[in-house]
């Protein structure tokens, strides 16, 4: 019984040794494992109010912005329509307490409403290519957006002070376009409207009064589907609109011809070229199709985020 008494404390003392090594085992075992890289907060994933009460528009020039406000203000309660002009822009800050909701459009089509309304003397590229002496070499003298009369100084002004511009618009616009709970297209914007007013009520905002806005969305409708395409100096949009008799026919106006007539197929593939992060992200499938194949829920990557891991805009 004693030798067995002696042994025991060796046995404890080697159990014990060995236990050590192969608790060291695995902790270089785990060492030698390569951790994921640590997951950013972005800032879609910031904190929101339960109940956002503000609808927060965005006016992206060219998208139909008047006439989503004249529908807003008309069926929102007092209070609950925030408009980030032209020259602002909204971010995940505003999304934290606002329900965000922008506007976009088919890129070519964009831009020829941008031209047609420079035509007609209005904008700020228009008077910025004035007090530089460019105004001429632009837009026409007898101020009318023909294709047929004009293409050609059209494409001029795409190729030049155009530019890339809608894009960059866009950008200043929505430096974080994630941010956005419901996008409304051009070519869609009674039924994305509706659907982004929904979404607004839904997660606790309105009550919307439909009785206000079907009226208006209805007429907005008519008047996209009775646009007659004029073409030569019978159209002459900056005079016509600033009668009293049509006035609101005239809605913020860039009349012209059809989309298509403006370009020719190097023009086309400059501009789609030229405007990625929109053409991406909205699934604009070429120019002036008139967005057919584009969606309301885009998908757009955040900086730093490996190539392809892309995260979609809006769920409402």
């Amino acid at each position: 019984a004693a030798p067995e008494k002696e042994r025991a404390p060796l046995l404890l003392a080697f159990c014990s040794e060995f236990a050590k090594k192969k608790m060291l085992c695995a902790v270089q075992a785990l060492a030698a494992v390569p951790l994921a890289p640590p997951v950013a907060l972005t800032p879609s994933r910031a904190p929101r109010l339960s109940n956002r009460t503000v609808l927060h528009f965005n006016h992206l020039p060219k998208c139909a912005g008047s006439e989503m406000i004249e529908v807003l203000q008309k069926c929102l309660p007092s209070g609950q329509l925030r408009v980030a002009t032209e020259r602002e822009s909204t971010n995940s800050k505003d999304q934290q307490a606002g329900f965000v909701v922008g506007s976009i459009r088919e890129p070519c089509s964009a831009l020829v409403s941008l031209w047609a309304f420079g035509v007609a003397g209005h904008g700020r590229l228009r008077a910025q290519l004035v007090d530089r002496g460019l105004a001429g070499r632009f837009y026409p003298s007898d101020h009318d957006p023909s294709a047929e009369l004009h293409g050609a100084m059209f494409r001029e002004w795409l190729a030049h002070p155009a530019r890339g511009m809608f894009q960059q618009r866009f950008d200043d616009s929505f430096p974080e376009p994630w941010a956005v709970d419901c996008w409304v297209r051009v070519e869609s914007l009674e039924s994305d409207l509706r659907r982004c007013l929904h979404g607004f009520e839904a997660q606790g905002g309105g009550p919307v009064d439909w009785s206000k806005a079907e009226p208006v969305l209805a007429q907005q409708q008519r008047r996209r589907e009775a646009q007659l395409v004029q073409t030569g100096h019978d159209r002459t949009p900056s005079d016509k609109c600033n009668t009293k008799d049509t006035k609101e026919a005239c809605h913020n106006p860039s009349t012209h011809d059809s989309c298509g007539d403006y370009f020719n197929a190097s023009a086309a593939s400059a501009v789609f070229a030229e405007q990625p992060g929109i053409v991406n992200a909205f699934g604009f499938a070429s120019c002036c199709d008139g967005g057919a194949a584009s969606t309301n829920t885009p998908q757009f990557e955040f900086p730093g985020s490996p190539r392809g891991s892309n995260v979609r805009s809006s769920k409402t």
